[in-house]
């Protein structure tokens, strides 16, 4: 997540969001720190860099399809996934079984 007062004076302040599992709640938290600084007039994108269990068919429906939704600009919404896999596992044995 990029929270920044002007994108024209190129200053952004970044806010790195990890945890150690999945379904910590690193996406609730990302949701409602989105939500809070955009309130606060605060343009904020957001970046997660790989999901699992994404149905390919219903991407809006995952994770990062569900925080593009809620960034308050259309050309900070893309690509908010880097790495997506079907398989609902962690993404190190995601990779490991799709080969990459």
């Amino acid at each position: 997540m990029i929270p920044s007062n002007s994108y024209k004076q190129h200053s952004s302040r970044s806010l790195f969001i990890t945890g150690t599992d999945t379904g910590v709640g690193k996406t609730v938290l990302t949701a409602a720190i989105c939500c809070a600084l955009q309130r606060q007039g605060k343009q904020v994108g957001v970046f997660k860099p790989v999901e699992t269990g994404v149905n390919p068919q219903q991407k809006e429906r995952s994770d990062g399809g569900r925080l593009g939704q809620l960034v308050s600009s259309t050309a900070l919404r893309d690509p908010i996934d880097l790495y997506c896999y079907p398989l609902p596992l962690a993404p190190l044995a995601c990779a490991r079984q799709t080969g990459l």
